[in-house]
């Protein structure tokens, strides 16, 4: 079924019984599940965690011995590959967290509840005692019949775009399990919704409220509490414990919070707390921690904040061990306050103790002296054993004193390590010995032999670095902002470079020279993006330096080159001697370089056709050398010209034509012109571009017309022209616009 065009079959009324029959084939309970999904409208974006709740809080979903999370996730897994669910969006390690259904699978959906769903747009009129799920998509004011006493779903639509929008009172229907209420504008939770005693489902994300009524926790069969952007809630009711069902509690972005209410460990089913905070001195952050070491069940992602005046016993909290039993947690994000002390920050480290399954830890604003020694310190480490095989991500940031990083031999799995502002780390462990300088990140553990997995190291303002850890294998590589001599002089004596192709290699400094010079040539040899910012010394670079610092060995693999933001640099010809040596790039992209004047100031016109172009492509041909026929005027456009594919101009604000030396490249497929304000005219030599696929121009609102020459671009699909002037917009106008005839050959255009 999924390789059959529905939308286009003209036989669709004839379908919907046909995958009637699919629908037939599920089990008992997957039928509930798949014809709840009619309330949502057609091409809606299905959140996959958010559908699981709702099937669990209507019942749908029994357990066999497993958690309802795990079998809902089971019945959404069955429904997919029966190609009930389509246009899936998934994050990088491919778990699923959205999908849509097609608009005929939708309508095999709607057959099957009849009048039980009810999509409600203004029109409340045909709400009836039949309609059980409600969704509601009104931006307005409604008001609902008083005689829907059977409802169980009311749920609301996410606001779209920002604006006022109307309040809508709540109704209150005693028999309703699932009510979402977003965006509605609450100052104060209605003490009626804490009477809907059969509620299990409760979202009222992004409402302006202060407090919860103490009576909430008299929802005794609550699952889920969704407190989204809830940025204004100060307080959690003191008897949260209470909900003992609660499976779900998401606090995200309640950063108001400043403690977490006592007797939390009796809500031993949560399996999803989102937000975790250690504050306010009246309350006793130790026993805060105590009830986290007892939610056993927690799984995802949890993000602490620890605020400056958090109080504790210190001797207690460094035993803790509050994560170890969390076998399920994945990732964690601890935050810390600003004037928080080094002691009870190392305190809360050390007792977190996480469990060997963790997989990301991020880390930001930490005052402590030295990385938990759960981290795993290699030979430095009373505890060789103790660490995080699994993990797979790190990210520190501002972690201002961290002297040491623990040894990369005991961290298998890693794939992305990301260093920010980092100023203290000088050295990071080479091997189980303890040794310092290079390492080899993602390196097998001594008698173990396994691809090296890291794919993305970036290093940002580390100012103290003195070694640079090996470079990961096939991904991408970001430096910024390192300018200590003994970094430099690491990265000239590191040998151990292997890298693979698909290689990507990012420098963001005022000293670029020095380190793509100190970098070993390996590291050039399968490299396939640069990205080059702030470069902002260029200028004082000889010729002879720049010939050294791009030798053919460094950039030939270069597929993918960005410049942004060197300030300094004036004219593509500075670096010559980089473009000969570009043998097979891309995609070029130039971005905010404020002093870079493309074109040259001699007039002259060159076409296409005309004898001296015909001759310097003939003796290119002939002798394969560039020099006999380069004129300024083609630099750099001719070394590119074989390969160029993809061509990006963003804020250039002298371009005021493109350079005529871009005629040569015959092959590029993709132009895109953007926020260039003096930009005046497109040339007419753009017929030489006879390979041209898209063309986008966008905020160039010196730009009034287009050459007659776009006719010649015959292989022209796509033409996009937003925001540039006013009289530009009217010339290109269907079908009156005296541009019109230029571009009425283009199969897609869009001017806005």
């Amino acid at each position: 079924m999924g390789n059959i065009d529905l939308a286009n079959d003209e036989s669709n009324e004839g379908i919907v019984p046909v995958l009637k029959i699919s629908y037939y084939d599920l089990p008992f309970q997957q039928k509930r599940c798949f014809s709840y999904c009619a309330i949502f409208p057609k091409d809606y974006e299905i959140i996959k965690e958010d559908l699981i709740l709702l099937w669990m809080a209507q019942g749908f979903i029994q357990s066999n011995g497993q958690s309802l999370e795990e079998v809902g996730e089971k019945y959404f897994m069955n429904l997919l590959h029966r190609c009930f669910f389509q246009d899936i969006k998934c994050v990088d390690d491919g778990e699923i967290i959205s999908c849509k259904m097609h608009d005929l699978i939708h309508d095999v959906a709607k057959s099957v509840v009849a009048t039980e769903m009810m999509l409600v747009t203004n029109n409340t009129s045909n709400l009836n005692a039949e309609v059980y799920h409600v969704f509601l998509e009104s931006e307005d004011a409604i008001m609902f019949p008083v005689q829907m006493k059977r409802m169980r779903t009311l749920l609301r639509k996410p606001r779209q775009m920002y604006g006022v929008r109307s309040k809508i009172e709540i109704p209150k229907v005693e028999s309703l399990r699932v009510l979402s209420w977003p965006e509605n504008g609450i100052q104060n939770v209605p003490n009626m919704i804490c009477e809907l005693i059969h509620l299990r489902y409760l979202d009222l994300s992004d409402n302006p409220f202060r407090l919860l009524p103490s009576s909430i926790t008299n929802l005794f069969n609550l699952q889920t509490l969704k407190l989204r952007h809830c940025s204004a809630l100060e307080k959690l009711p003191d008897e949260l414990g209470k909900l003992v069902n609660l499976r779900v509690l998401d606090l995200y972005g309640c950063y108001k919070l400043r403690y977490m209410p006592p007797g939390m460990r009796s809500m031993t089913y949560l399996h999803k707390l989102t937000y975790f905070v250690l504050g306010n001195p009246a309350y006793d952050g130790t026993k805060a921690l105590e009830d986290l070491k007892c939610l056993k069940s927690l799984t995802g992602t949890l993000l602490f904040n620890i605020h400056s005046d958090w109080t504790c016993d210190i001797a207690k909290v460094r035993k803790g061990g509050y994560l170890s039993e969390l076998e399920q947690l994945k990732e964690i994000v601890m935050q810390f306050g600003y004037n928080l002390e080094d002691y009870k920050a190392q305190a809360f480290l050390d007792g977190l103790q996480p469990n060997h399954n963790l997989r990301k830890v991020y880390l930001a604003g930490c005052p402590g002296v030295r990385l938990p020694s759960w981290w795993g310190r290699g030979a430095l480490s009373k505890n060789p054993k103790s660490c995080l095989p699994e993990l797979v991500q790190i990210h520190l940031y501002e972690c201002g004193v961290f002297e040491l990083f623990p040894s990369m031999s005991q961290l298998p799995k890693l794939r992305v390590l990301l260093l920010e502002h980092v100023s203290g780390l000088e050295y990071i462990e080479s091997n189980k010995n303890g040794d310092m300088g290079p390492t080899e990140l993602g390196g097998s553990p001594p008698g173990e032999a396994h691809e090296k997995l890291l794919k993305s190291l970036q290093i940002y303002y580390c100012n103290q670095l003195a070694s640079l850890p090996l470079c990961p294998q096939g991904g991408s590589f970001h430096i910024c902002a390192i300018d200590s001599l003994a970094f430099r002089k690491s990265l000239t004596y590191s040998r151990r470079y292997k890298i693979s192709k698909d290689y990507r290699v990012e420098i963001n400094s005022v000293n670029v020279e020095y380190i793509i010079n100190s970098l070993p040539t390996d590291i050039f040899e399968h490299l396939s993006h640069l990205d080059i910012s702030h470069w902002n010394e260029i200028k004082r670079l000889k010729p002879v330096e720049l010939s050294e610092l791009f030798q053919s060995g460094r950039v030939s693999s270069l597929l993918s080159l960005t410049i942004f933001k060197c300030k300094e640099l004036r004219s593509l010809s500075a670096l010559e001697e980089m473009w000969r040596h570009l043998t097979a790039l891309e995609t070029l992209i130039i971005e905010y370089t404020a002093t870079l004047k493309l074109e040259w100031e001699e007039d002259g016109d060159c076409y296409s056709d005309s004898k001296e172009h015909k001759s310097a492509k003939a003796v290119m041909r002939e002798e394969d050398n560039y020099d006999s026929v380069i004129t300024s005027f083609d630099m750099p456009w001719i070394f590119l010209a074989p390969t160029l594919r993809s061509l990006t101009l963003v804020s250039l604000p002298k371009l005021v034509r493109l350079p005529r030396g871009m005629h040569w490249l015959t092959s590029l497929h993709s132009l895109e012109i953007k926020f260039c304000n003096n930009l005046e005219e497109l040339p007419a030599w753009i017929g030489c571009f006879t390979s041209l696929q898209s063309l986008h121009v966008e905020n160039c609102g010196k730009l009034k017309s287009v050459p007659q020459e776009m006719c010649q671009l015959a292989s022209l699909e796509r033409l996009s022209l937003y925001y540039n002037s006013d009289e530009l917009r009217v010339r290109c106008q269907k079908p009156s616009g005296a541009d019109w005839p230029k571009i009425q050959h283009i199969p897609f255009i869009e001017v806005v």
